[in-house]
C-alpha cells in the first residue's frame, strides 16, 4: 500500500493544499516555518497536537460559530493492492476494515484487483493512526464504503445504530505511519514489557531491541555500521530499579565500564538507530516512514549512509521534510513538493514539482537556499571524456580559485568511448551518442547538474566527427536551457601541453623519488632526446623542426611520454595516464610552463562562456 496524495483543507498552515507523493520516496521541501512539519503532522493526524483552523485574517473575522464549523478535512489517496487488505484480515483474525452493520466486508475486499482507497476525516478526530492501537480497540468513527470502480472510500460516521459494531480495529491498523520528528524526545531508559509493538516515534527501541535474538541482533549491529561504524557493539543492559537501558561501546573492550548509555550519545544516534529499527525489524511489513529534517544532529557522510540503507528496502514507502538534500542521491525517482510561505502571508502553499522540467527542480532547491552541490556535488559539471583529463582540469580549477559548485567528471574511459572493445566503431560515432545521452541527462527533469562543456583531444578526429560531436552537444538543448559547448585543446591531445623541457625533467625526478629509482636527465638531454625521434607512424610527426611549437601542438604527445619514460627509466617505471599526468599537471602549474599558461586560458573561457574556447599553441 502507498500513499499517492494528501489533501488539506482549512488545517493548521494551509486553507487548501494538495500534496502528491512518489511510490517510493517522497521530499517535502521549504523554508524554516513554512509548513514541512504541518504537513507531517496532518499525514499522521496526530491527536497529541490536533491542528487548529487556519491563523489567517480572514479566519480571524470569523464569528465564533463560523469558526466552529468551518470545514476542516484531511483525505488520503491509497494505492492498494486487493491482498494487502485481505493479508491484514487474514492474519488478525478479525474484521479489521470496519463496515457498517449487515455489509460482508469480504465482498468488496474480494473484488479489487488494484485500485485506489480514498480516507476522509474531520473533527471529532478519529483515532490516532500513528501509533499501535489494539485489535480490541472499540470505535465506530470510521467506517470503509464502496464506491465507484476500485475505489473505497473511508469516512467518519457517529451513527448509534452502528453501534453494535465492537472491537473493530480503526482503518489506521491497516495504514501504519511511522514519524520520526527533529524534537530530542526520545526515550533512552524503558520498564520492559512483555508485549510491546514497535511504536511510531521509536521509544520502545530498547524493549523490542532486549527481545531480539542473538543473531538478529548482530545483523541489526551490521546495518547501523554502515551508517555509523564507530559503534562495535549494542547491548540492552538492565538496572537495578528493573528498568532497562541500551548501551553502545566505540572501542574494541566490551568490558562494561568502556559503555555508554544511549542518553549519553549524541541524539542524531538514537534516531538514527530508531529509525533502522523501524526500516529492517520486519522484513514483511510495509510502512509509511515519515522522516522530519533526516539530516539534523548527523554528520553528512552519516545522513548518506542512512537513505542509502533505506532505499534498499523498497517495500517501504519514505516521506521526507528537509530543507537540506544530503542523501536524498539515493532517491532518484522521489517526488518533490515546496512548501512556501512568503512574507506577509499568513497561510502556507504546496507547489508540486513531481518530475516536472528541471527548472523547477532547480527553482526547488533556490527556494530552500540549498544548491545541486548538497546533492551531487557540483552545481555545475565540466565534461571530459577521461579521468585523467578530468584530474588535471579540477589541479586548474583548484589554480584558478574557481568558484565553488563547479565540478570535472569524465563520461568514461576513453577506451570504451572510442570504441576499443568488442564492438567496433569504424565511422566513430560512438563518441556523439555517448555525448548526446550525457547532454539529455544534464538537461532532464532529474536534479543532475547542467554541463558547462564537454572537453575533448582533438586526436586525429575529422571535421565530420567534430561536428558530430557539436550538434550532439549543442544541439540537444531546449532553447530556455543554459547550452554547454564543445570545447577542444588546440594541441593534439592534453599530453602535448606538458612538452616543456624543464617540467617533464622535474616529474622524471619526481617519480625516481617516489620509486626509489635512479635517474641522470637535464633539460639539454631531454631535448637532445626529442630532437632524435623520428618514427611518423608511432609519434605522428617526423624530427623535430627548428621551430618546436609546431611540433608540441600536432605530435602524439603521450606516445612521447611513453618513449621518455622507457628511455630514461627502461623497463623500471612506464608512463601511465592516470598517474602522472596529474603530476605532470602539478609541476607545469608550479612552474608556470607556457602549457600551463594555455591550460589556464583554456580553463578560464570556458568558465567565462566563452563562445570559442579552443586555445592557441
Amino acid at each position: 500500500m502507498r500513499l499517492r496524495s494528501f489533501k488539506l483543507q482549512n488545517i493548521g498552515l494551509f486553507t487548501d493544499a494538495t500534496v502528491e507523493l512518489g511510490r517510493n520516496a517522497a521530499v517535502i521541501a521549504g523554508k524554516n516555518n513554512s509548513g514541512k512539519t504541518s504537513l507531517l503532522k496532518a499525514i499522521t493526524t496526530d491527536s497529541r497536537s490536533e491542528p487548529g483552523p487556519p491563523r489567517t485574517l480572514a479566519v480571524a473575522k470569523l464569528t465564533k460559530h463560523e469558526r466552529e464549523t468551518l470545514p476542516r478535512i484531511i483525505e488520503w489517496e491509497f494505492e492498494v493492492e486487493r491482498e494487502d487488505l485481505m493479508e491484514l484480515a487474514r492474519s488478525q483474525g478479525t474484521v479489521l476494515v470496519p463496515l457498517p452493520a449487515g455489509v460482508d466486508w469480504a465482498k468488496p475486499l474480494d473484488a479489487i484487483d488494484e485500485g485506489q482507497v480514498r480516507i476522509r476525516t474531520s473533527p471529532p478526530w478519529r483515532e490516532r493512526n500513528s501509533d499501535t492501537i489494539s485489535t480490541s480497540t472499540p470505535t465506530s468513527r470510521v467506517g470503509v464504503y464502496r464506491l465507484e470502480g476500485d475505489v473505497l472510500e473511508c469516512v467518519g460516521y457517529d451513527d448509534v445504530r452502528h453501534r453494535q459494531i465492537s472491537h473493530l480495529a480503526p482503518f489506521a491498523t491497516l495504514v501504519r505511519f511511522f514519524c520520526f520528528d527533529a524534537d530530542r524526545s526520545r526515550a533512552h531508559e524503558k520498564l520492559v514489557r512483555s508485549a510491546a509493538q514497535l511504536d511510531s516515534r521509536g521509544d520502545e527501541l530498547i524493549t523490542l531491541f532486549n527481545g531480539l535474538s542473538s543473531q538478529r541482533k548482530l545483523a541489526f549491529l551490521d546495518t547501523v555500521q554502515r551508517v555509523l561504524p564507530e559503534i562495535r557493539r549494542l547491548e540492552s543492559v538492565p538496572s537495578r530499579d528493573g528498568h532497562t537501558s541500551l548501551q553502545l561501546w566505540f572501542g574494541s573492550d566490551d568490558r562494561h565500564s568502556l559503555g555508554f548509555n544511549l542518553s549519553e550519545v549524541g541524539y542524531g544516534t538514537a534516531n538514527a538507530l530508531a529509525i533502522l529499527f523501524a526500516v529492517i525489524s520486519d522484513p514483511h511489513a510495509r510502512r509509511i516512514i515519515l522522516i522530519d529534517e533526516p539530516t539534523t544532529y548527523l554528520h553528512p557522510r552519516a545522513v548518506r549512509e542512512l537513505l542509502a540503507v533505506l532505499a534498499e528496502h523498497k517495500q517501504h514507502q519514505y516521506i521526507f521534510a528537509t530543507h537540506s538534500f544530503v542523501g536524498l542521491e539515493s532517491f532518484p525517482d522521489a517526488s518533490f513538493s515546496l512548501c512556501e510561505r512568503k512574507p506577509g502571508d499568513e497561510h502556507a502553499t504546496v507547489v508540486n514539482c513531481g518530475s516536472g522540467p528541471a527548472a523547477d527542480a532547480r527553482r526547488l532547491l533556490r527556494e530552500v537556499g540549498s544548491s545541486l552541490s548538497d546533492v551531487f556535488g557540483a552545481d555545475r559539471i565540466i565534461w571530459t571524456e577521461g579521468p585523467s583529463d578530468a584530474d588535471v582540469l579540477e589541479l586548474v580549477l583548484r589554480d584558478l580559485r574557481a568558484p565553488r559548485g563547479i565540478a570535472v567528471r569524465p563520461i568514461l574511459h576513453t577506451g570504451d568511448f572510442e570504441g576499443h572493445d568488442a564492438k567496433p566503431d569504424p565511422g566513430g560515432k560512438r563518441p556523439a551518442l555517448i555525448t548526446k545521452i550525457y547532454t539529455t541527462l544534464s538537461t532532464s527533469s532529474a536534479l543532475i547538474p547542467p554541463a558547462i562543456a564537454f572537453v575533448f583531444d582533438r586526436e586525429r578526429r575529422k571535421e565530420t566527427q567534430l561536428e558530430d560531436l557539436r550538434r550532439a552537444i549543442e544541439g540537444n538543448v531546449p532553447t530556455k536551457e543554459p547550452r554547454p559547448k564543445l570545447a577542444l585543446y588546440d594541441e593534439h591531445m592534453l599530453e602535448n601541453l606538458f612538452l616543456d623541457a624543464e617540467v617533464v625533467v622535474d616529474a622524471l625526478h619526481q617519480v625516481a623519488r617516489a620509486e626509489k629509482v635512479r635517474v641522470k636527465v637535464s633539460p639539454p638531454d631531454l631535448e637532445a632526446f626529442w630532437d632524435g625521434l623520428d618514427d611518423p607512424k608511432r609519434f605522428l610527426t617526423g624530427k623535430r623542426p627548428d621551430d618546436p611549437k609546431q611540433w608540441r601542438k600536432k605530435v602524439h604527445g603521450a606516445r612521447v611520454l611513453e618513449a621518455t619514460f622507457e628511455h630514461f627509466f627502461g623497463d623500471t617505471v612506464a608512463f601511465r595516464k592516470t598517474t602522472h599526468d596529474r603530476m605532470l599537471a602539478a609541476t607545469a602549474l608550479r612552474l608556470n610552463s607556457p602549457g600551463a599558461a594555455s591550460l589556464r586560458a583554456f580553463v578560464q573561457k570556458l568558465l567565462a562562456g566563452n563562445k570559442d574556447p579552443e586555445v592557441p599553441a
